[in-house]
């Protein structure tokens, strides 16, 4: 403990030295003496009061009540309890430490008011405590005022700060810049201050900068001696019941301006909620259709027909939930932690002060506005690319900058059935709740730690944002299963192609080019067909997407009537996929229907050389190789997806809860969490994406217009890194993403 380095003058009291100026709890635990004369300590008592939930507005930005103007959501009551309290009065100057107190559930007492939780709170400080902060005055002939700080349902460390060490030294200011450390799901660690949303103990902190007036001198505080005669930070304080002065008392009552009264508070986490969005149910998508007439299969250039492939999602994965967070919250123009600078630069570092949107001028600016600000602001300006699991629990990328999406899923991040979440039937372990399905059949699915990110808005990139990461299945469509897919419709040369790929999908039996019937795929990455996608069409096997771009690239020309060769237009993206700026091999055909007959015209001797560069070259030799070549597999790899052709292929998905293993086709969709959506696709503004305390974000996939990305990363052209933008021009998923104060935002999310 630390000891006093001053000498007090004027009022003194022996008992005065019995306790340190660090200590926040006495001997008996800190219970109310129960009106009996403390020689001690004083008493206060001020107001507690949660969000109360009464604005709905439609831009998201936090309010002055800890809310954001986007809708309210008042929260269970397990979310609103306070069970105990920790009361710190700090100096106006610099946040300099002067007391505090901690409040147990004996000196709470729960108040009922139609606008939201109120509780009335009542705490022992050491006069000790005061004593320092009295002896600094110099004017006392005004009452000081400070500022006060509530913490609700107070986690040990935070607690401690303020018991040892030098952190609760009189007009000590590093506690301002304390930090709360979460761990969860990381090897080999033990979860780690998850009461910060225990059901009736969730974390909460100041909602705004309060200031309250205090007794003109230390002497007056001896009328506090009594618990039932305690001084009033949040009412009225009358001459009458203090004899030690005859002037006036601080009112801290709240005013016709809204200052003094209750202070509000706001809890320190934030919370996900999530529906299923599908239109079909069951987290069911429909997202490749029938390719004919003039139509593509993304439906993207006219009426979408029957569908080809659907899309199911399985398990959604939480990535990067930041481990620190500010116990006091503080904003500033730049999202830094820093006041003004030697250079005269000023951030407006604001403590607990409200969040405000920025606006878009029309020259693709922003303008006003401000950032919540985290204690990693420094690293995630310089560019995380490394060591990853100092800042994130379940982070999305390996330490060393590498990502293997199928191992971190299994290994690394937190990982949930879609259905179950959806369903309700998941909740966080550390939340009991019997709430079930929340407002607007949201389910609560968890809560998170609060992680943000400074200006400029590119410093928003996949290393550092708190995502989710679904995991899907690739499904045949119900148009693949009717007979009708043979119709004339189809292109001649690509008949029964699409019943194939929907039998490959949904785990039937299949019969490939050769006349073959195979047995359902086994999840054998190798041996099972292999699919290729781009341009927002899937193909078969290599062979299927070889034969599409010789269709593309090859016009017939006539003699007679008679086809007598082939133009080649060697610029199409197809056909430079599959053989780059080289010549077609010998054996290679033109397919093309004659009087109702299939016909097929072999396209003579090409005047270029089929080159050993190309994508065909090298599949050919992995293929006749056995498949079994890493090096060859490799080299073709690189190549096609160099084109932006995304390679598919199968594997077994073990549910995560039933341990049952699922052969099929998976695919990825990485949603980044938005906080402020400006409403401008592939743009991103400052706080688009972010997680911010006392936030619910509301999630609900609601369109996917693509397939994912492929669980292996070798096959994906678009493979993520650490310094990959968190918006694009590529857009996957619609989540609708509603965010309000506990607050909700809602999210629409669109693969």
């Amino acid at each position: 403990m630390n000891t006093f380095r001053k000498l007090l003058s004027g009022f003194l009291l022996l008992s005065m030295f019995a306790a340190c100026s660090d200590d926040i709890a006495d001997k008996k635990g800190n219970e109310i003496n129960k009106g009996e004369y403390d020689p001690d300590g004083s008493y206060l008592s001020l107001d507690i009061l949660m969000p109360d939930g009464r604005r709905p507005f439609s831009r998201s930005e936090t309010t002055g009540d800890g809310g954001s103007t986007a809708g309210t959501e008042i929260g269970s009551n397990e979310e609103n309890t306070v069970s105990s309290a920790l009361i710190v009065l700090a100096r106006q100057a610099n946040y300099g430490f002067i007391a505090a107190g901690e409040v147990r559930a004996s000196g709470l007492q729960s108040l009922n008011m139609t606008t939201g939780t109120s509780y009335r709170a009542l705490t022992r400080i050491y006069k000790s405590n005061l004593a320092a902060y009295y002896e600094d005055r110099t004017d006392l002939t005004v009452n000081p005022q400070v500022y006060v700080f509530v913490f609700c349902n107070p986690n040990k460390d935070l607690v401690d700060l303020f018991r040892y060490g030098e952190t609760a030294d009189y007009n000590n200011t590093l506690w301002l810049d304390a930090t709360a450390r979460v761990t969860q799901g990381l090897d080999g660690t033990t979860d780690y201050n998850m009461g910060i949303w225990g059901a009736n103990s969730f974390l909460m902190n100041n909602v705004s900068l309060e200031i309250r007036g205090l007794p003109k001198t230390l002497v007056e505080w001896e009328a506090y001696s009594t618990s039932d005669n305690p001084f009033h930070l949040s009412d009225f304080n009358d001459t009458k019941d203090n004899p030690y002065t005859t002037d006036d008392l601080p009112d801290n009552s709240e005013n016709s301006q809204g200052v003094g009264g209750a202070i509000k508070v706001e809890r320190s986490v934030a919370r996900l909620d999530f529906k299923d969005g599908s239109d079909l149910g069951n987290a069911k998508y429909h997202v490749l259709y029938h390719a004919h007439n003039g139509v593509s299969q993304d439906g993207s250039n006219g009426e979408k027909p029957e569908p080809l492939i659907d899309v199911q999602l399985y398990t959604m994965c939480l990535v990067n939930m930041c481990n620190s967070f500010y116990y006091v919250p503080r904003v500033s123009n730049n999202g830094r932690n820093l006041p003004t600078t030697s250079t005269g630069t000023n951030n407006n570092l604001n403590i607990c002060g409200n969040e405000k949107p920025a606006t878009h001028d029309p020259n693709g600016g922003y303008t006003g506005g401000n950032y919540v600000v985290g204690p990693y602001w420094n690293p995630y300006v310089l560019t995380v690319t490394s060591n990853f699991t100092n800042y994130f629990n379940y982070a999305f990328f390996e330490d060393n900058g590498s990502f293997n999406v199928d191992v971190l899923a299994s290994t690394r991040w937190g990982v949930y059935n879609v259905m179950d979440v959806a369903n309700g039937t998941v909740k966080d372990q550390y939340v009991n709740s019997e709430e079930g399905i929340a407002q607007g059949d949201y389910s609560v699915w968890r809560y998170i730690t609060e992680n943000v990110i400074p200006g400029g808005p590119d410093n928003q990139q996949n290393g550092i944002s708190t995502g989710v990461v679904f995991k899907a299945r690739l499904l045949g469509g119900s148009f693949s299963q009717d007979d009708a897919l043979n119709d004339n419709s189809t292109e001649i040369w690509e008949r029964d192609t699409y019943r194939q790929i929907a039998d490959v999908l949904n785990g039937d039996s299949y019969t490939l080019s050769d006349g073959k019937v195979y047995p359902p795929i086994q999840g054998n990455t190798l041996k099972d067909p292999i699919f290729y996608y781009t341009d927002g069409k899937i193909y078969m096997n290599w062979r299927h997407l070889r034969q599409a771009a010789i269709q593309a690239a090859c016009t017939p020309i006539y003699t007679d009537g008679v086809i007598s060769g082939v133009e080649i237009n060697r610029s199409n993206s197809l056909y430079r996929t599959v053989y780059g700026d080289g010549g077609i091999p010998d054996g290679m055909v033109y397919i093309y229907e004659e009087d109702g007959v299939i016909k097929t015209y072999k396209i003579p001797t090409d005047d270029r050389q089929y080159s050993p560069n190309c994508s065909d070259y090298k599949w050919v030799a992995w293929d006749a190789a056995g498949r079994n070549d890493d090096e060859l597999l490799t080299a073709f790899r690189h190549e096609v997806t160099s084109y932006d052709v995304t390679i598919y292929q199968s594997s077994v998905h073990t549910n995560p809860v039933t341990g049952e293993k699922i052969p099929g086709y998976y695919c990825y969709y990485y949603y980044w969490n938005r906080h402020n959506d400006n409403n401008l696709n592939g743009i991103m503004g400052p706080m688009e994406f972010a997680v911010v305390r006392n936030n619910v974000y509301k999630l609900s996939v609601d369109k996917i217009t693509r397939l994912g990305h492929p669980r292996i990363p070798d096959n994906d052209p678009n493979n993520p890194t650490p310094e990959t933008p968190d918006e694009t021009a590529e857009v996957y998923l619609d989540v609708n993403v509603q965010v309000m104060p506990w607050a909700v935002r809602i999210n629409s999310i669109i693969f």
